[in-house]
């Protein structure tokens, strides 16, 4: 073999492995936080959409009533997206790569700080409904949720 075919050889080989480490860099720093993050984002509007019944008619924590399991599992539920959501927040360490496809640190912090808030409002005494319809909507802007009104 002369030297231009192994030149030839050793260079695809090369630019092969380089083509996949790249590959390799991209789905695990922009990809699959995007994934992620989506995946986060959705069960959150879920959570905010199906749970409106119990954040909305809070009940008063002192009566023991049946009802008191499902209030409380929403807002256990709530509470658990709050910490999903802040968890995620701190191991994006470079979220510019992923072309502002996810909201900053500050965004999502706030979001899950209202999530905590609203899972608060489960139990109370019903004058906080304005209160829970404001976290409702800084979450949502924060986290580019789209709510039908």
């Amino acid at each position: 073999m002369d030297k231009t075919a192994i030149n030839t050889i050793w260079g695809t080989i090369i630019s092969g492995v380089v083509v996949y480490i790249l590959c390799q860099l991209y789905t695990e720093f922009i990809l699959r936080p995007i994934q992620e993050y989506k995946k986060i984002k959705a069960k959150i509007a879920k959570s905010i959409i199906y749970n409106a019944q119990y954040y909305s008619n809070p009940l008063n924590i002192y009566e023991k009533t049946d009802m008191n399991c499902k209030w409380s599992a929403a807002a256990d539920e709530t509470r658990i997206l709050a910490v999903e959501l802040s968890a995620f927040s701190e191991i994006m360490p470079w979220r510019i790569l992923c072309l502002f496809s996810i909201p900053s640190r500050k965004k999502m912090v706030e979001a899950s700080e209202c999530l905590i808030g609203l899972s608060n409002l489960f139990f109370g005494d019903g004058d906080d409904r304005k209160f829970a319809k404001d976290l409702v909507k800084t979450i949502c802007k924060n986290l580019g949720i789209k709510s039908k009104k």
